[in-house]
This record gives C-alpha cells, sequence and structure tokens, in this order.
C-alpha cells in the first residue's frame, strides 16, 4: 500500500541523494513555513501584513510545527533515530523558518510564500550541508 503511494514520487530520490539530509530538513521547514503563510494570506479578507511584533511569534510557532512535521518525515517515515536527528532538523528548521517569514513581509509576496520557503529552505539546508562536511566531519 505504501508503496503505491511513493511511487510517482521515485523521480525525486536522485535530487534528493543530491541535496543531503540538511537539504530536506530544510526544504520540509520551508515549504511547510511558506505553506502557512500562503494559507494564511488566503484566509485572510486584507492584504497580509505582518507587524514585527507579530513575525516573532509567528517564526517561533512555525519552527515548532515544521520541526515536528520533519521529525515525523524522517522517525516515522525515513526510519532514522530521533536522538539523532532532533537537535539538527531544530536548528535548521529554526533558521529556515525565521529566513522566509520576514523575507516574505519585505518583499510583500504572502501570496507566494510557498515559494520563497521552497527556496529559502533548499538554500539554507544545503549550505548546513557543505558546512558539515567542510568543518563537523
Amino acid at each position: 500500500m505504501l508503496a503505491k503511494l511513493i511511487a510517482p514520487f521515485l523521480f525525486l530520490k536522485p535530487l534528493l541523494n543530491r541535496i543531503g539530509v540538511c537539504g530536506i530538513a530544510g526544504v520540509i521547514a520551508g515549504s511547510f513555513a511558506g505553506l502557512m503563510l500562503t494559507l494564511l494570506d488566503l484566509l485572510y479578507e486584507q492584504a497580509l501584513s505582518l507587524t514585527q511584533v507579530e513575525r516573532l511569534p509567528v517564526s517561533l510557532l512555525l519552527t515548532l510545527a515544521a520541526w515536528l512535521v520533519a521529525l515525523f518525515a524522517f522517525v516515522c517515515l525515513a526510519h532514522y533515530r530521533l536522538a539523532a536527528i532532533a537537535i539538527p532538523t531544530f536548528l535548521i528548521a529554526l533558521l529556515v523558518c525565521f529566513l522566509p517569514v520576514h523575507l516574505t513581509h519585505v518583499l510583500g509576496l504572502y501570496g507566494l510564500a510557498w515559494l520563497v520557503g521552497l527556496v529559502v529552505g533548499l538554500l539554507v539546508g544545503m549550505l548546513l550541508c557543505a558546512f558539515y562536511k567542510r568543518f563537523g566531519g
């Protein structure tokens, strides 16, 4: 049953292998945060604009939610150990969720926040993977 659900997405396997676990965590967190901002923009009747005071709690809530989504993806679906993945995915989610919230506010692109989150998540995740490979081992 699960194999039938996963089969349409097998074309992503070479890309996911290339960007690494950090990149995947970044894409998950960024896409989730951006999608939530886009949905908030669609549900809000006027043009969405978060104040500076509102951006911090929104970023923190999105960080927590994106971290839980990433943990579910890695632990339940990819069978990673929770102890091995919890702290790195939290740090990636923290970085990746703050950037799209602030970038979409500066650019005024709340309707395209999902795309901003995806790109930011991919770039930050790949940068952290490269940093880890270079300095961390």
